[in-house]
C-alpha cells in the first residue's frame, strides 16, 4: 500500500473498522492530527494555553503550571481526513492498515 504512494501527494484516509487496542487508537489519533484543519485548531489552542498558563514561585524560580492539550480528534467509524503523504508515516499506516482505507 505505502509503496504505491508518492511522497508529497495528498491522500484521503477513512476509518472502516473500529480500532480495538489503545495503541491503535493512539496511532490513528497521531495520523488524524496531521490534517491541516486539525493543526490549525491545535495551534489556536496552544496559543490560548500559552496566554493563560499560570506561573508561580517554586524554590525561588518561576514555575509554569502547564495544562495538558485537549484531544480534538476521536478515531470513530466513518471518520475521514486528508494529509500529505511522507515516507516517515509508512510504518504508522502499515500498523493500522486493517482499520483504514487509503485513497490517493
Amino acid at each position: 500500500m505505502a509503496n504505491a504512494l508518492k511522497p508529497g501527494s495528498q491522500i484521503t484516509l477513512s476509518i472502516i473498522k473500529a480500532p480495538t487496542r489503545p495503541d491503535d487508537v493512539d496511532t490513528l489519533r497521531r495520523l488524524m492530527r496531521m490534517d491541516r484543519t486539525v493543526q490549525a485548531v491545535l495551534d489556536r489552542a496552544r496559543t490560548a494555553r500559552k496566554h493563560t498558563t499560570k506561573v508561580h514561585q517554586r524554590g525561588g524560580r518561576d514555575w509554569a503550571v502547564r495544562q495538558s492539550p485537549p484531544k480534538f480528534v476521536h478515531p470513530t467509524l466513518g471518520t475521514t481526513w486528508q494529509l500529505q503523504y511522507r515516507p516517515q508515516i509508512a510504518p504508522d499506516l502499515q500498523a493500522v492498515a486493517k482499520f483504514i482505507s487509503v485513497k490517493s
